[in-house]
């Protein structure tokens, strides 16, 4: 995304940003920083400067831009509503256009490119939360074909501490007596990561082949414990 398409998807929005203050204590980064750059209306500021011209991207800007954590919590205590998250995800792509942009992001692309998921594991692993389950038998859950798919997410697949959600969502879907089947190592990352980089377009062939997969068991609804995954499908 260049400068002008930024300010055709961005200015009025960000236009709305009076300078108010309010959102400041909701701010994880500023309250650790203390630095109007690491704010949201600091962080507006730089996105409409950048469209009026009278502010070149930079590496200075990326710091403040990339340390966004994209919760949102600005736009609840704004009185206005403006949507700072959204801007800075457009701003992030003038960013990335412009070169400026974390490392770690390549490392990113990379590791979604060779390993379908975003820390590097073996696809294969990606059920291995079904063995906190007792006497579950061994791809009890997957399933050629089922009205319903629990889409897992790449964090509660692989990380050990948070196993225990999609076994616990497994196990209240059992309860409910809901048939539901999982794509195991058939289910790639969402894709949001890219889009927190900066980088929406490199998550197509991430979504097609989802969305591929879907279609391929039948399901005509779809289950989210991870709200990342809920956005990028809901809205991407």
């Amino acid at each position: 995304m260049n400068i002008v398409q930024l300010k055709k998807l961005s200015y009025d929005e960000v236009a709305k940003c009076n300078k108010c203050g309010f959102c400041l204590p909701s701010c994880p980064t500023y309250l650790v920083k203390k630095s109007e750059a690491y704010s949201p209306r600091g962080r507006n500021a730089i996105t409409r400067f950048a469209i009026e011209n009278s502010l070149d991207l930079n590496a200075d800007t990326e710091k403040a831009i990339f340390t966004c954590l994209g919760c949102g919590a600005c736009a609840a205590a704004c009185l206005s509503s403006v949507q700072t998250k959204d801007l800075i995800f457009q701003n992030r792509e003038c960013q990335v256009d412009r070169g400026f942009y974390p490392k770690v992001a390549k490392r990113l692309v990379k590791t979604l490119e060779e390993s379908r998921n975003i820390s590097d594991d073996d696809q294969d692993d990606r059920a291995e939360w079904q063995e906190l389950i007792k006497d579950l038998p061994e791809d009890a859950f997957e399933k050629e074909r089922s009205d319903i798919l629990f889409f897992v997410g790449c964090v509660a697949s692989f990380f050990p501490m948070v196993q225990k959600i999609p076994a616990n969502m497994a196990k209240i879907l059992q309860m409910a007596e809901v048939d539901f089947t999982i794509l195991g190592g058939d289910e790639w990352c969402c894709g949001f990561p890219l889009v927190g980089a900066g980088m929406p377009e490199k998550l197509e062939e991430l979504k097609k082949h989802n969305l591929q997969k879907v279609a391929e068991v039948g399901a005509k609804k779809i289950v989210f414990t991870c709200p990342s995954c809920l956005h990028t499908w809901k809205h991407l």
